[in-house]
């Protein structure tokens, strides 16, 4: 592979050699022959992987071994109960210029959380 982003509009960029791009796409039905002879898909429908492995691999990376088992505990439970109600929510009261899927407002809460769970261990005497 020449590692070469071909743009719609006819520009072309090339990549560096140590760079990995990962797109996520409802379909490649605009996708030209020589991108889809590139592609590696994975079909994961949604309701077979969810969002709670998100949630929960999330957690196994990204809380700080220093916090206390039972501080995880209570992380765990609260993502784990409070996120399918708030993408509920989302669902129901919001007004989404771009369509997201279940799974992206999950990794993006997971983002969210993570960053303010920084601040908080940063801020900690």
């Amino acid at each position: 592979d020449n590692q070469t982003l071909c743009l719609p509009n006819g520009e072309r960029i090339k990549l560096s050699s140590n760079l990995r791009m990962l797109f996520e796409c409802e379909n490649v039905t605009q996708a030209s022959p020589a991108t889809v002879s590139r592609l590696g898909v994975v079909f994961l429908p949604a309701a077979t992987l969810g969002c709670i492995a998100l949630v929960e691999t999330w957690l196994a990376i990204n809380i700080p071994e220093d916090i206390g088992e039972g501080s995880k505990v209570s992380l765990h439970r609260l993502l784990i109960m409070s996120l399918p109600s708030a993408i509920d929510f989302v669902r129901r009261e919001c007004r989404e210029d771009v369509p997201s899927v279940d799974f992206n407002l999950t990794a993006s809460c997971c983002a969210l959380f993570g960053s303010l769970l920084r601040r908080m261990i940063e801020a900690k005497p």
